[in-house]
């Protein structure tokens, strides 16, 4: 799965929202990749070249889009074309489709030869990677964790990446095993394309290494979705309430610890920073993100779930909260606040496909 006959490889990337976007242009820039997009809602707004993309490394680019865009799967498939890679940049909503559902198609033609997939979330990797076990193809799989700020206006023209401190890591999804030779070299392309494109990319021969941001990522997700606001308004209020916010994030890293996701001594991403005792690792948390400093790119950011919940879109609840809930629960940790946590995302979430 190298780039070896001087043409470019194949890539099937599905869901062209704003970080799909991203890494469609990234691996389009990277001269090596011919990327074929599957969307849907946003199809049309791509196609007829409506999409401007304003970046602080890469400029404006008027009337981007891939080099193929298809509304389904199996049109991307019907001419034969063999994908060295798919991509799914779609959320991950299990309570809504899962995975290895969404990407049926795609396993059953055997036309992709490894996947990856860049999604939030504890667990993601789970049910894809038993279907593909279990396919004539056994395709490889990797899990990316991506750290952007990007926006896009809610008529998906507008695409704005502030992209100067981005960074990428990606690992195998190899569960109890050794990655074999097809999956390492499945990593190498994928890490081989963003690198060739300019960007900063970390590979991990496994995806051990991801589950830290999901875990800080449950706390602030959580937070922001629940309080209909964005973190920074944690900054002027009481101190009491700031202090129920903090023991929501010890219970929430301190699973991590418990879990041995997290540990002293580990390397942090993207940071590289060596992660502290469970104190030391939330005050961070908590310095970083509420203390940010005004102008900064974390002093106003508003995470997806928020941002889905608003746009009355489901949410990604089970995979971001409910996930590290069961981790709990297996461990036999108890967890009250993030049990409540989770109950009160859950009902949001039936609303919201209440309304649908």
């Amino acid at each position: 799965m190298t780039v070896s006959s001087g043409r470019p490889v194949d890539v099937l990337l599905i869901g062209l929202g704003s970080v799909g976007t991203a890494y469609a242009y990234l691996l389009e820039h990277s001269g090596l990749a011919r990327v074929s997009a599957v969307a849907r809602s946003n199809f049309d707004v791509y196609a007829q070249g409506q999409v401007t993309i304003d970046s602080q490394r890469f400029g404006v680019i008027k009337g981007w889009k891939p080099s193929r865009m298809f509304k389904s799967q199996e049109e991307a498939l019907a001419d034969g074309t063999r994908y060295a890679l798919g991509v799914l940049a779609t959320k991950s909503v299990p309570d809504v489709h899962k995975n290895a559902a969404l990407l049926a198609p795609s396993i059953a033609s055997g036309q992709v030869a490894a996947w990856n997939l860049i999604q939030n979330g504890l667990g993601v990797e789970t049910d894809l990677y038993a279907a593909l076990q279990a396919s004539a193809t056994r395709a490889p799989l990797i899990s990316t964790a991506v750290w952007t700020f990007i926006t896009t206006s809610n008529a998906g023209q507008h695409i704005q990446w502030t992209n100067a401190k981005d960074a990428t890591v990606s690992g195998i999804y190899a569960p109890g095993r050794s990655p074999t030779a097809a999956e390492e070299a499945a990593l190498g392309l994928w890490v081989n394309l963003l690198r060739t494109s300019g960007h900063g990319t970390l590979a991990e021969n496994r995806v051990g290494v991801l589950e830290t941001t999901n875990l800080l990522n449950c706390v602030w997700s959580s937070v922001q979705t629940l309080m209909g606001a964005k973190h920074i308004v944690l900054a002027d209020m009481d101190e009491s309430d700031v202090a129920a916010v903090r023991a929501l994030a010890l219970e929430v890293v301190g699973v991590g610890y418990a879990a041995g996701l997290l540990y002293p001594g580990m390397t942090l991403y993207p940071s590289g920073q060596v992660a502290g005792t469970l104190e030391d690792a939330v005050q961070s948390v908590f310095d970083s993100v509420v203390h940010a400093a005004p102008g900064g790119l974390l002093y106003d950011y508003k995470m997806s779930m928020l941002v889905d919940r608003e746009a009355g879109r489901p949410i990604e609840a089970e995979v971001i909260a409910g996930s590290v809930l069961a981790v709990a629960r297996a461990q036999g940790i108890a967890t009250p606040l993030l049990a409540y946590t989770v109950a009160l995302l859950r009902g949001a979430q039936r609303g919201i496909l209440s309304r649908r």
